[in-house]
């Protein structure tokens, strides 16, 4: 098994991919209980896969965050300041916003 650059790997879901990347990251370890909400999005681009966006709630926190292999930077933030930091990539404004906009 070797790494997919955030993508699944072999026969697993959407959901164990993302636990995967989430504990491989930042080492933090998800119930799959805890996934509230999963969207897929189509590629801009024809010949680039989709991918799917997941929305995770963490009623009881998730303990320290510790960098694996590939994760380079994170902060707590509130909803409103993520949804207008100027870094934050616009692609991922706009899916917590379909997500808030369905579950608000």
């Amino acid at each position: 098994m070797g790494s997919s650059g955030g993508g699944r790997e072999d026969d697993e879901s959407r959901v164990e991919c993302a636990i995967r990347e989430t504990r491989e990251e930042f080492d933090i370890a998800v119930d799959p209980a805890w996934i509230v909400w999963t969207r897929y999005y189509p590629a801009q681009h024809t010949i680039a896969p989709g991918s799917y966006f997941l929305v995770g709630k963490f009623e009881e926190g998730f303990g320290p965050v510790r960098f694996g292999d590939e994760g380079q930077q994170w902060a707590m933030m509130s909803i409103a300041d993520f949804l207008n930091h100027p870094e934050v990539v616009e692609s991922l404004k706009s899916r917590l916003r379909d997500y808030l906009v369905e579950n608000t």
